[in-house]
């Protein structure tokens, strides 16, 4: 399932260039994954946090679009054949290169 629902935003009011996104799962579980394959070739990923926490770094000029689209295209998914249906949460932070730019607004996901 994606990270990102259809009506989620990016915005900068003083650049039209950001520097970074950084989504970070919490309370991760056994078999969490978070998926990037999907992210395309304007982005490289790097991951850290045995893989808990991917940041996306424009590989050259990007609109605020592609950056949506980027964090969109992220999957959170479980590998095990019996998951833990404890809550996750996942955060996003999108950077300027100056200063993050936050709506702490984490992505609860129950599984069921």
């Amino acid at each position: 399932m994606s990270i990102a629902g259809d009506n989620m935003g990016v915005a900068d009011v003083d650049t039209p260039n950001l520097a970074s996104a950084t989504i970070t799962l919490t309370d991760a579980k056994a078999g969490d994954v978070l998926d990037y394959s999907g992210v395309g070739s304007k982005f490289t990923v790097s991951t850290s946090g045995n893989g808990n926490t991917l940041t996306l770094t424009p590989t050259g000029e990007v609109s605020h679009g592609d950056f949506e689209e980027a964090i969109k295209a992220v999957k959170f998914r479980n590998t095990s054949e019996d998951p833990d249906p404890g809550d996750r949460t996942i955060n996003v932070q999108v950077s300027d290169g100056n200063r993050s730019m936050i709506r702490q607004q984490p992505r609860v996901i129950l599984l069921r």
